[in-house]
C-alpha cells in the first residue's frame, strides 16, 4: 500500500476481478493538478460553460487525462469512459477537486441522470469550440500563429463559489 497523497485514496491490493483498470498509473497523475492548484486556477481563469451540463473544470481536466492516457483525439474519451476502475477513482477524484457549492449544483445541471464521468467526445468538442474565434488568423503550412490572449472581465468573485 502507497501511502496517502494531497487526495482522498490510496492504493490497496484487491484479488476481485471487479473494478481492475489498464490505467492504474493515471491516479498518480491526479494528485498532480491538485497539488498545483490547478482547480482554483481554472476557476479563476476559464469560464466558458453555462449553467448546465459540465463545469469547466471537469473538461479540463478530462482534455489533461486523455493527453496523459496517450489520447491524440477527442473520440479517445471513450476509451477512459469504459475503464470502470479508473472512472471509479475519477468519480472520488472529482469530490475531492470540487467545491462544496459545485458538488451541490451538479444535480441541478443535468436535466437527467449524469451517466459519463468524463464528458462525450461530442460534449467536449462543443465546450472546445467556444475557444474558437474566426477573427484569427489561420496557419498556412509552415508557418505558426500565436494568437493574443484574451482573459474573461476580472470580477471581485466568481458567481458560483465566490473566489476571488
Amino acid at each position: 500500500m502507497l501511502p496517502q497523497g494531497v487526495l482522498g485514496f490510496r492504493y490497496e491490493a484487491d484479488a476481485s476481478r471487479a473494478g481492475l483498470t489498464s490505467l492504474a498509473g493515471m491516479p498518480l497523475y491526479l494528485d498532480l493538478p491538485v497539488a498545483a492548484g490547478l482547480p482554483a486556477a481554472i476557476r479563476r481563469h476559464v469560464r466558458v460553460a453555462g449553467s448546465q451540463g459540465w463545469l469547466d473544470l471537469q473538461p479540463v481536466l478530462a482534455v489533461v487525462l486523455l493527453n496523459l492516457a496517450g489520447g491524440d483525439c477527442v473520440e479517445d474519451l471513450e476509451r477512459l469512459e469504459s475503464d470502470g476502475g479508473f472512472t471509479a477513482v475519477l468519480q472520488s477524484v472529482e469530490r475531492e477537486v470540487c467545491t462544496r457549492a459545485e458538488r451541490r449544483s451538479l444535480k441541478l445541471r443535468w436535466w437527467r441522470a449524469r451517466t459519463r464521468t468524463v464528458p462525450s467526445p461530442s460534449a467536449l468538442s462543443a465546450w472546445l469550440e467556444r475557444f474558437h474565434d474566426p477573427a484569427v488568423a489561420k496557419a498556412v503550412a509552415g508557418t505558426a500563429v500565436i494568437a493574443t490572449a484574451t482573459f474573461p472581465p476580472d470580477t471581485s468573485s466568481c458567481g458560483c463559489c465566490g473566489m476571488r
